[in-house]
């Protein structure tokens, strides 16, 4: 599956959009060279879910942990109000 499909995208990953072109992009290159070498059909899917977490693990375990700071944290939001009061620490978390 390519773009949103491949995975859910947490809102602090960045552009959604984004990704998804990206994993579109990325998926015809894997094409093109699964048809190259002539990887059947195992080994395709295979690169091309090695190559997806490579672009996209990071990006999203980076993401979901900001998430769970910012939106889940004890005390009442802890990380939203935190955020607020300091945007350009948010700024380089999001980065």
């Amino acid at each position: 599956m390519i773009g949103d499909a491949a995975g859910v995208i947490a809102p602090l990953a960045g552009d959604g959009i984004g990704m998804a072109i990206k994993s579109g992009t990325l998926i015809a290159r894997v094409l093109t060279e699964s048809k190259k070498n002539n990887f059947n059909k195992k080994a395709t899917e295979s690169f091309y879910k090695k190559e997806w977490k490579n672009y996209f693990s990071k990006r999203l375990s980076v993401a979901l942990s900001l998430q769970k700071v910012a939106i889940n944290s004890r005390g009442g939001n802890l990380g939203g109000r935190t955020m607020k009061i300091f945007p350009s620490l948010t700024e380089n978390f999001i980065r």
